[in-house]
């Protein structure tokens, strides 16, 4: 165009009788204005062009908010909607995402939610939507959700959790959502405190001793009990012998006194047996690691000696 008026003006010059314009100052400047006003009226078309990184994000939140529109999540396709619908978007995106979000707030439900006890409205409870927080407190303001089945999930301690499944519709507005925690089920009792917890057991290194050394040291104390008492009686009756018919007893006076005396001999060799043998089992008792008792062990033994004998007994808790 600066050419052209130039040119023009040239012509005007020349038929009025020079080539070099030397006769036409008035229209050289009238080129030069013309020239600089389409510079200064194109410039404000080229400062309203967004940056790179800006129309790369508003391209990007165009097609994520039409992903998000086919699968009727009307909440992100709003938000993403509002990112592409602001004056630094292309002309052409501002009008699609301007087009969609006025039809996405005509369809996009939303909720109200409301939760009560005996004592009247609550506030502070804790609303979940399909396991995600909507609402850490309640204000009575509609709250958007996306079309569809969901669970509400009420909060507020100390009563039980109270849970609503519910089927919101599209395009349904401030559907109010009320629950009331008061009946005696839901209120959660206090837990009790924690019982202490006893003391780890006592653990000590001991030697038990095995039960086959009491039994043996029984049939020792039996053998000299019946020892002592065969002994003894045999004793009396071989004196009783001596000082009535000795040196001519018969058979059958003598045969009585020495079976008394090989009854000792025998329970004698017992006994001394079963005590060496629980004497070894003793000294080669092993060593155990066990919890210390609650109660100390005690064994007891008792002989009575009897004219007929002795009897032995034993008892205590081992």
């Amino acid at each position: 165009m600066i050419a052209v008026s130039r040119n023009t003006s040239l012509s005007v010059c020349e038929r009025r009788g020079g080539r070099d314009g030397s006769r036409c100052p008035l229209a050289r400047w009238a080129a030069l204005a013309a020239g600089c006003a389409t510079l200064l009226g194109a410039a404000p078309t080229w400062a309203q062009q967004p940056a790179p990184e800006e129309r790369a994000l508003c391209v990007e939140k165009h097609e994520t908010a039409q992903v998000q529109l086919q699968q009727k999540k009307l909440r992100a396709a709003r938000e993403a909607l509002r990112g592409c619908s602001h004056e630094g978007c292309p002309s052409a995106i501002r009008a699609d995402c301007s087009e969609w979000l006025l039809a996405a707030n005509r369809v996009a439900p939303s909720v109200v939610l409301s939760a009560r006890t005996d004592a009247g409205d609550q506030a502070g409870v804790r609303v979940l939507m399909d396991g995600e927080l909507l609402a850490s407190r309640l204000d009575g303001k509609a709250i958007d959700v996306d079309p569809g089945e969901h669970v509400f999930r009420f909060e507020l301690p100390p009563y039980q959790p109270i849970e609503r499944r519910v089927i919101i519709l599209e395009g349904e507005k401030a559907r109010v959502l009320s629950v009331h925690f008061g009946d005696a089920a839901d209120a959660r009792p206090s837990p009790p405190p924690p019982a202490p917890r006893p003391p780890p057991p006592a653990i000590e290194e001991r030697r038990p001793v095995p039960a086959s050394v009491y039994a043996l040291g029984g049939v020792a104390l039996v053998g000299a009990g019946v020892f002592a008492g065969f002994a003894l009686t045999g004793a009396s009756e071989r004196s009783s012998l001596l000082s009535r018919c000795a040196p001519s007893c018969t058979d059958e006076e003598v045969r009585p006194v020495q079976l008394k005396f090989l009854i000792a001999d025998i329970a004698l060799g017992t006994g001394i047996a079963a005590a060496a043998s629980a004497t070894l089992l003793f000294a080669l008792r092993p060593t155990v690691r066990a919890p210390a008792p609650s109660t100390p062990r005690s064994i007891s033994f008792s002989v009575a000696p009897q004219a007929s004998g002795v009897i032995v007994g034993w008892g205590g808790a081992l």
